[in-house]
């Protein structure tokens, strides 16, 4: 009965001296967690507008809804008088140990966000990086997923994305192409120019505006380089180039317009 008597007690105390103090907390803890929720669910709406991955909304909206709790229980116990001076300070160590672990992770995981967010390629398009080439079937937050040209799967990790140049092939709807065309030095430049323009605007695959152009990029002893430039479609523009190649060479060969060869 003491034993109840004294704990009785000690209750009695505590609330008459925290009693005011406690119910603050309380009230604050059942707004903040209120607050809280309502933001994380504002937070996900407002990224999913920017039509960013789901995915990636969700996480953001659970990770700021976590750290906004963490630091309104902090709150709420310093309101209680407990001291979490050592708790914050064990907190930030065990966050440093974890950032120095996870280092590779995290800037894959921060390459993601920048890829998602600012889409700087989307899946279904075709990007070059680093030499290597494909067309992106999945990103994830850590990792790209491309599928190459001989239909094998590449995957990157999304920091070495997020920090080199990437070439995407898919975002305009034209781009301009140049192909190098090396004629005898003895041939008519003239010539070749006008047999190389016809030939490309007779192509339907070539754009006529903006019209090709064909300059004299250098001449060496014995052969004039022509660079050829002219506006395709960004969807198989590789195979009209080679096409283009084989086209420019027979139509010269029928104009007996001399292409040079490599001489020892």
């Amino acid at each position: 009965m003491e034993t109840l008597h004294e704990i009785y007690t000690y209750l009695s105390d505590y609330l008459y001296a925290r009693g005011p103090s406690l119910l603050l907390a309380v009230v604050v803890l059942l707004v903040g967690m209120f607050l809280i929720r309502r933001f994380a669910i504002f937070l996900e709406r407002a990224i999913l507008k920017r039509s960013v991955e789901a995915s990636l909304a969700s996480f953001l909206s659970s990770f700021s809804r976590f750290v906004l709790v963490t630091l309104l229980l902090i709150t709420v116990a310093s309101m209680l008088g407990i001291a979490t001076t050592s708790f914050v300070a064990a907190l930030g160590a065990v966050g440093l140990t974890i950032g120095l672990a996870l280092q590779k992770s995290l800037s894959n995981f921060a390459g993601g966000m920048i890829i998602l967010f600012f889409k700087p390629f989307k899946v279904g398009e075709y990007i070059s990086v680093e030499g290597m080439e494909g067309i992106v079937e999945q990103i994830d937050i850590l990792n790209t997923t491309l599928c190459t040209s001989s239909n094998q799967m590449l995957v990157m990790p999304n920091g070495t994305l997020a920090n080199t140049r990437v070439i995407n092939y898919s975002r305009k709807a034209e781009i301009r192409s140049c192909i190098v065309i090396g004629i005898s030095y003895d041939a008519d430049i003239d010539k070749a120019r006008a047999i190389i323009l016809d030939t490309l605007l007779d192509d339907s695959q070539v754009l006529t505006i903006p019209v090709p152009k064909i300059w004299v990029k250098s001449i060496n002893n014995n052969t004039v380089y022509l660079s050829v430039y002219y506006w395709t479609a960004a969807a198989g523009c590789q195979e009209v180039e080679s096409r283009l190649t084989v086209k420019i060479k027979r139509v010269l060969d029928n104009h007996k317009v001399a292409i040079t060869l490599p001489r020892q």
